[in-house]
């Protein structure tokens, strides 16, 4: 992700930043890559514990534990907070994946998540899903979550100006060779401007997810 493309990491963090208090305990971080969010989290847990798959593209130097989303190398009830954010479209399976994720929850721990929903294919050929709040609502209700809260990352006028900066990027490097760099800053300030005026948050970018595995089953 180009560096200037700045409104898309303000999003995420926001976002993050609303869900750290959430988080308690023994934390595990599923797709962990270089760990963007442990400053933000970490204040709030007793251990941050970071899982990459073995075939990972990105860094490695912070990597706790290698395996699988859809097989996590741990026992049952294990941890009090899982999160993963931006992993879950690149799973062959999420519902195994989620069924895993509660497994190693313990009762009354929480879930994290970010997914994208209007967003571009990415990390190919291993990306395979995009997610409405149903869908997330569905498939996290069947693993046996409860309390389920689904927030938009952002609404139309976000979503809009960072599909089009990334376009222009792409532009950029091609045969055109547009001179688009001077313009990126204004279209996304104009973008988030709107986006606060009047997000029209069924166009979301993604969402940010928060559930509960119950503390005694149903």
């Amino acid at each position: 992700m180009a560096a200037h493309n700045w409104l898309i990491l303000r999003l995420n963090r926001k976002h993050v930043e609303r869900m750290a208090p959430l988080s308690k305990g023994a934390l595990l971080d599923v797709g962990c890559g270089e760990k963007p969010y442990e400053r933000l989290l970490g204040p709030y847990v007793d251990s941050y514990v970071g899982l990459e798959h073995p075939d990972t593209a990105h860094p490695r130097e912070g990597v706790d534990v290698w395996g699988s989303a859809d097989d996590l190398p741990f026992a049952d009830d294990s941890f009090d907070t899982v999160v993963s954010f931006h992993v879950l479209e690149h799973t062959e399976d999420p519902a195994r994946v989620l069924g895993e994720m509660a497994r190693v929850l313990r009762p009354g721990g929480r879930l994290l998540l970010a997914v994208p929903f209007i967003w571009g294919v990415h990390e190919a050929p291993r990306d395979f899903y995009r997610f409405t709040p149903y869908g997330l609502t569905h498939l996290l209700g069947q693993a046996g979550f409860r309390d389920i809260d689904v927030t938009p990352l952002c609404g139309y006028w976000a979503t809009a100006g960072l599909r089009l900066c990334y376009a222009l990027e792409r532009a950029a490097r091609g045969p055109l060779r547009l001179p688009v760099g001077a313009v990126f800053a204004a279209i996304q300030l104009v973008a988030w401007g709107l986006d606060r005026i009047d997000p029209l948050d069924a166009d979301a970018a993604g969402y940010s997810v928060s559930a509960v595995r119950p503390a005694t089953s149903s």
